[in-house]
């Protein structure tokens, strides 16, 4: 019966280990420093490469960008791993773009895209979405 209970025992623990997710080897997500953001016109439907001025801390990886469609907005969300403190670094960053690759909506119109500025705020840039090539600029 010690037995029994022992092996019952560890397939439990084994099974809180999995559920709480142990093995996954990535980082806390943090929001880096955007500076602007581009507006564009683009064609129903078309992917639109927005690129956003950002200034990342050297603890900060940027992995991704999200991007969620609610209306009239279009909300960028870029994502950065950071490993580290940021304390652990020195004062400064690693300017650079980051691309978010929007869906323009199927129906035509402005719509308003916005991102966190990394600071509490945010910027603002617009996609009108009508006829002709994608194009994008600061």
């Amino acid at each position: 019966m010690k037995t029994r209970n022992a092996l019952s025992a560890a397939a439990l623990a084994a099974t809180a280990l999995l559920v709480a997710g142990c093995g996954n080897d990535t980082c806390p997500t943090e929001t880096p420093q955007v500076s602007q953001i581009q507006s564009c016109t683009a064609s129903p439907g078309a992917t639109v490469p927005v690129r956003l001025k950002a200034c990342p801390t050297c603890n900060q990886n940027i992995t991704r960008c999200e991007v969620d469609v609610q209306g009239g907005y279009i909300q960028l969300d870029p994502l950065a791993e950071a490993c580290d403190s940021s304390t652990s670094c020195p004062p400064g960053c690693a300017p650079g773009d980051i691309v978010c690759n929007v869906t323009a909506p199927s129906a035509p119109g402005t719509y308003t895209l916005i991102v966190s500025n990394g600071q509490g705020g945010t910027l603002q840039g617009q996609l009108d979405v009508g006829t002709g090539a994608v194009a994008c600029a600061y």
